[in-house]
């Protein structure tokens, strides 16, 4: 993470808040050919640079993004999954209503024709915990227990930028 610190600074002009981190675990790395590292900007200025700019590494261009921080109980509008935001979702999509592959929106009954709601004919499903209600009903036993374990973050005062990192430059 120093070097990683090191080329930010020398190859792009720009300054961390802090040593960079990984994303994920050591053992998890260890298993890919690249990682994710997630840098802190003292100003939305040098993030927004970072963003627009890609970084050079090691004499790589690469991508960066923005950290978007999501609760462990933060439910995404694609998938139905907890703990990220479709943004970076990259599995398929869900209906809240009956746990299909396709949007809500496409949900369809064949008996009334409703499409996009639930009607009487519709047979709930959750895509979650498999039992008879929305994916999105906060009564679900998977929210439930994701909010049990919640703990609230401390406030974050810096810009994040998430940054792929081929395998060679990596260092623990």
């Amino acid at each position: 993470m120093t070097i990683l610190e090191e080329e930010i600074r020398t190859y792009n002009g720009l300054f961390p808040a802090s040593k960079p981190t990984w994303l994920s675990s050591s053992s998890n790395r260890a298993k890919k050919e690249h990682g994710t590292a997630i840098v802190s900007f003292e100003t939305k200025t040098e993030a927004d640079k970072a963003l627009r700019n890609r970084l050079q590494i090691a004499g790589i261009s690469v991508k960066t993004a923005e950290y978007i921080r999501a609760k462990p109980n933060s439910q995404c509008n694609k998938c139905l999954k907890y703990g990220h935001s479709e943004t970076i979702c990259h599995r398929e999509q869900k209906c809240s209503i009956c746990a299909g592959n396709h949007a809500k929106q496409n949900h369809f009954c064949a008996l009334c024709y409703q499409k996009g709601q639930k009607c009487d004919h519709t047979k709930l499903k959750c895509s979650n915990c498999q039992e008879k209600h929305e994916a999105t009903d906060k009564s679900c036993s998977t929210y439930k227990d994701l909010s049990k374990k919640f703990i609230k973050p401390r406030s974050e005062v810096f810009s994040h930028v998430e940054i792929p990192i081929k395998a060679k430059i990596r260092q623990n």
